[in-house]
């Protein structure tokens, strides 16, 4: 199980240990060795799509107070388009923390802080 784990840290931007957690939860051990048992379907294309148009029109009738946290170095890097569907949303909190695509596995305690604060200041008042 070791190999595996340190060969999934070494090819992505996460620590040894937030891959072992990544391996734990989808990993499973059989008679013949170790069986990746997420669903499939995660690498396949969507079998849904939706037009910008329709993206937009659906974000932009979102009302509640929303906070999104996003990871400097994550996907919203690779979609500039995102920006512009931040800018949709009506009452928005945009918090950036420093990390990849698992920031909250990489940074759990950075991102609870930013949630609980949001929480405390927006929505227990």
């Amino acid at each position: 199980f070791k190999p595996i784990v340190e060969m999934r840290a070494s090819h992505s931007d996460i620590s040894y240990e937030a891959a072992e957690l990544i391996m734990q939860r989808n990993m499973c051990e059989t008679e013949t060795g170790f069986v990746w048992r997420s669903d499939p379907r995660l690498n396949m294309p969507s079998s849904m799509y939706l037009s910008s148009d329709q993206v937009n029109a659906f974000i932009s009738q979102i009302n509640c107070p929303t906070l999104l946290i996003y990871a400097s170095d994550g996907p919203i890097k690779e979609y500039p388009v995102i920006e512009g569907r931040v800018e949709l949303l009506r009452n928005v909190e945009v918090q950036a923390l420093t990390g990849g695509h698992h920031l909250h596995m990489t940074e759990p305690a950075s991102v609870r802080e930013k949630i609980v604060n949001y929480l405390n200041n927006n929505i227990l008042e």
